[in-house]
């Protein structure tokens, strides 16, 4: 009798459990659905209500520029999310600042800076090595950087370097 009693209490605990566990998910789910679709004001950081995103994208730009002064895209491994250390948005909005704000795409800016920092290094740093200065640009190889300063400038490193030697 006393085994009987004890093997429905724990069927009746197992069902409340249960019971409380459907209770909580359906309770989650509504409120999830109820939660309103957050504006733009409201997902960016230090914008206000009547401020809307489209507004900022110049001094967001600003910002990025003056960030970039500092050159972190030396770093091999820099990708667009290093950009929310000075401006917290997501990759969507960080994206369309460069594109909208900057004029080209984040790979773009961060290919044209790397480039014009190595041919500056090729012209006023003769007697540094080509891969020397890959590896200071933040290029990951001696080759993906010789293959991009082809596409860039139409010549080979060394070539550029003959040709633009200091007077």
């Amino acid at each position: 009798m006393l085994l009987l009693l004890l093997t429905t209490l724990r069927i009746v605990l197992i069902v409340v459990l249960l019971a409380v566990a459907v209770a909580g998910v359906v309770y989650f789910v509504r409120l999830r659905r109820r939660r309103p679709v957050a504006t733009v004001a409201e997902e960016v950081p230090g914008v206000a209500g009547d401020e809307s995103f489209e507004a900022r994208i110049p001094e967001y730009a600003a910002t990025i520029r003056q960030w970039f002064d500092t050159h972190p895209y030396f770093n091999q491994a820099f990708k667009l999310t290093d950009v929310q250390a000075v401006v917290p948005l997501n990759r969507t909005y960080l994206s369309r600042i460069f594109n909208e704000g900057l004029g080209e795409s984040f790979s773009d800016y961060v290919r044209d800076r790397r480039m014009a920092e190595a041919m500056r290094l090729l012209t006023d740093e003769p007697d540094t090595p080509i891969a020397d200065i890959a590896e200071h640009c933040g290029f990951a190889s001696h080759s993906s950087f010789h293959r991009a300063f082809v596409r860039f400038t139409g010549m080979k490193p060394g070539d550029y370097r003959s040709g633009n030697k200091p007077a």
